[in-house]
């Protein structure tokens, strides 16, 4: 069982005592990652979850890389449903299924992998087992996928001893309420053996349903988080004003004890000052103010001499103006350049998207506050916006790929291999490469 070395900066220390932290986790089914990357992106800025149990991803194993491309603060576990479609001839219709679940980096030194496939995944974080699910829609296969699933679940449980609180979350396919469904008994059954409890349960949502598709009229509440830890502090069904899948995200809070861990090692996010980004106007006229009263104190430094002012007082002297420089200069800094992390911002990104992303947010608010009617021009107008912002988001993060390939067939036509490579390197190779990633198969 792998286990990663990156230390978890975020869990309070105080004089070596070890205290708790904590956990935000989100359980979504995507219905496609390019469907679901707004929302996961939009969650990680607003709600900083530490984890994100992933359904229906929907990608071909060539194309896993996209999640360390696009999530690069945290590693990905997980696997593409679609190895034996590829391998067994030409492909042909929609992309289904497969299940990740993404990590935050400063969780790495706490974590283990237990086990993936394309139908559920598993990993240790402390003393917390969390496994990702995900049951087949297809009747034919509901029962049969769902018998299989817990049993392996009950086999890799048996064999993890350390287990002090158990999370199992995604999209089952199925009301835990219903009487009548043979894969809803089988869970409640796999639910009461372990003392799960269920967190719609622990926290009533006003939200009906997870599932929501308003093409076809169907609406159903088949997405769960079950638990066995009782510190459980919050927990919401959400909303997201852009949201392309037929799902809505989960989101829960709760206590994670770290007392087993070894910390010696603290981590911190590196970020960086991002001047592109920046202010630059206020940040000149910021500075501008502030150091214009230094440099009268400079023209009198610049007229001693060694007979006027003792050396070792001039020298204090300019220390002192260059800490004020420092500190005026660093002050600005803080307040007119943002400061993230690498591939924060996705090169991408134009102005025209953020102006329909907008209309898509107000058209969806506008939706909402009359009661979500699907008919009529409110309903029409919130359809429109979505649409389009889908498609241009779509062609945006197309378009790097066709440059590259472009870029690609030209470098070869004109033999020259060392642009070739360059372009080959900046397009395929990465420098975040996980021992996790390797499990991705």
């Amino acid at each position: 069982m792998a286990t990663d070395t990156t230390q978890n900066s975020r869990i309070l220390k105080t004089a070596g005592n070890i205290d708790t932290q904590n956990l935000k986790l989100v359980s979504y089914n995507m219905h496609g990652f390019y469907q679901g990357f707004s929302v996961v992106d939009e969650l990680i800025k607003t709600r900083s979850p530490d984890v994100f149990l992933l359904q229906e991803h929907w990608l071909t194993p060539d194309n896993l890389y996209v999640l360390d491309k696009y999530f690069a603060n945290f590693f990905p576990f997980g696997c593409s449903a679609m190895s034996k479609r590829i391998e067994s001839g030409m492909l042909f219709g929609r992309p289904f299924g497969g299940v990740v679940t993404l990590i935050n980096n400063r969780l790495r030194n706490i974590t283990q992998t237990v086990h993936c496939d394309e139908r559920f995944s598993i990993v240790k974080i402390a003393d917390v087992v969390i496994v990702n699910m995900y049951i087949y829609r297809v009747r034919v296969h509901r029962i049969e996928s769902c018998c299989v699933m817990i049993c392996l679940l009950k086999y890799h449980l048996g064999a993890i001893v350390t287990v002090v609180d158990l999370i199992v979350a995604g999209d089952f396919n199925c009301c835990l309420d219903s009487s009548s469904d043979p894969v809803s008994h089988r869970l409640n059954n796999f639910i009461s053996r372990y003392m799960l409890q269920r967190c719609d349960v622990l926290f009533p949502s006003p939200s009906p349903a997870t599932y929501i598709n308003e093409a076809l009229n169907q609406h159903s509440y088949i997405d769960y988080i079950l638990i066995t830890c009782q510190n459980v502090s919050d927990f919401a069904v959400l909303e997201p004003e852009v949201n392309f899948s037929d799902h809505l995200p989960l989101f829960v809070t709760l206590a994670l004890s770290t007392k087993s861990c070894d910390h010696s090692s603290p981590n911190i996010d590196v970020v960086y000052p991002r001047w592109d980004k920046a202010d630059i106007g206020a940040y000149y006229g910021e500075t501008g103010a502030n150091l214009t009263p230094l440099l009268s104190e400079l023209d009198k430094l610049l007229n001693y001499n060694e007979h006027t002012i003792d050396k070792t007082l001039a020298i204090d002297i300019i220390d002192q103006l260059y800490e004020r420089i420092v500190f005026v200069m660093r002050d600005a800094e803080s307040r007119f350049v943002p400061k993230h992390r690498k591939n924060y911002y996705k090169f991408w990104w134009n102005e025209e998207l953020t102006v329909l992303k907008q209309a898509s947010v107000e058209s969806d608010r506008a939706w909402k506050a009359v009661g979500r009617p699907r008919s009529g021009a409110i309903f029409n107008k919130r359809q429109q916006c979505r649409l389009l912002y889908r498609k241009r988001l779509k062609d945006c993060q197309m378009e790097p790929s066709v440059s590259y390939s472009n870029d690609l067939h030209d470098a070869l036509l004109r033999k020259n291999s060392t642009f070739f490579w360059k372009c080959w390197r900046s397009k395929f190779d990465t420098s975040n490469r996980c021992a996790e990633v390797e499990q991705m198969r």
